[in-house]
This record gives structure tokens, sequence and C-alpha cells, in this order.
């Protein structure tokens, strides 16, 4: 009479399991600093009234997909369910936005939505050259664009410098007693 146990330990799977436990603890703490990063340029903005919908930041995610080679980690907009951003990269780096085929039109003050908005208004050319899309409010001319063929964007580093900040802590977090470590806790040992 005999009774047999047996428990299949598969080292290699519990080191995939921690490699894959660590990247998705710094892409999820990636993910919470970038939105802090991105929410922050809404406090810097220079427009005085700063309509903005947070769109940067409720569009950071990040996805963990899993080939021969291992696993692939990936952050930032347009990643995972998150939508694409198209002025991140812009917002990030800095640069020029020119003109299409029409002028590029920025609201001023409090002004919501397009010039196609205020049917009744009309262009003039300001004292400095500007030319600007206005309304009559009484005898006064109240602005509410500027029109510019081109536009420069500074850099506000938003993305990039928290990328830099965490390159460090994923490299410590990726060294081979790190890696041990976090496989141990998941089988139950100290």
């Amino acid at each position: 009479m005999k009774v047999e146990i047996s428990k299949k330990v598969d080292a290699i799977y519990q080191f995939k399991k921690a490699v894959k436990k660590i990247m998705t603890t710094w892409l999820s703490d990636s993910v919470k600093e970038l939105k802090q990063s991105a929410l922050s340029l809404k406090k810097t903005s220079n427009r005085k009234t700063g309509v903005k919908t947070s769109q940067l930041a409720r569009n950071i995610d990040f996805v963990i997909t899993e080939d021969e080679e291992g696993y692939h980690g990936e952050v930032g907009t347009g990643v995972g369910k998150a939508k694409n951003v198209v002025y991140a990269y812009i917002q990030d780096k800095g640069g020029v936005i020119r003109k299409k085929n029409k002028m590029l039109t920025i609201p001023l003050g409090e002004t919501k939505g397009t010039i196609a908005n205020f049917p009744d208004g009309f262009f003039v050319k300001s004292k400095k050259g500007n030319i600007l899309y206005c309304y009559r409010d009484g005898k006064r001319l109240k602005p509410l664009f500027l029109l510019k063929d081109e536009v420069n964007i500074p850099a506000t580093l938003w993305f990039s410098s928290v990328m830099e900040k965490r390159e460090p802590v994923l490299k410590d977090m990726f060294k081979p007693e790190n890696i041990f470590s976090e496989a141990l806790k998941m089988v139950g040992g100290k």
C-alpha cells in the first residue's frame, strides 16, 4: 500500500509570471505618473480660462503582450483601450503647427466652438497686424478668435520627463535578484 503525491513546479513559469507582474506594476505606475503630468498641463496653461477637457490624461493606458521572445509592454496614448491623442507628441516635444488650407483659429477668452458658431462676426486687422474675428457688443468690438498662419507650441516634456525618470526604476525592478524574489513570493516563499 502506498500514497503518491506529486506537484510539478515549473521554475521557468514562475519566473515568467514574476516578470509579467513586475512589468505590470511598472507600467501601471507609469500610467499614473503620466496622467498626473498630463493634468498638470491644464494648470500651467497660459489661456485665461483654460477650457480643457483632460482628454490627454484620460487617454493614457498600457498593454502587455507575449510572444516566443517574452513579454512586451507599451504605455502611452492610443495604447490598449485608450484613444490616440493627435497632439500628444507635439505637446511633449514642442514644434510649429502650420496652416494647411485655412488659417489656424485660436479662441480668445471664454470663446467656445468655431468661427462657424458666430455667423454675425467679421474680420479685422489689429494695430499690431493680427487678424481677429470679432463681433459687435454694443459700440465695442469683442474679439473671438485670433487667426495665424502658424503657432509655436513649446515643449512641455509631459511624457519624456516621466519616462526618463521611470527608466532607472524599471532597470532596478528587472535585476535578477528582484525577479527571483518576486517569483519566490508568488510560490509562497519569503
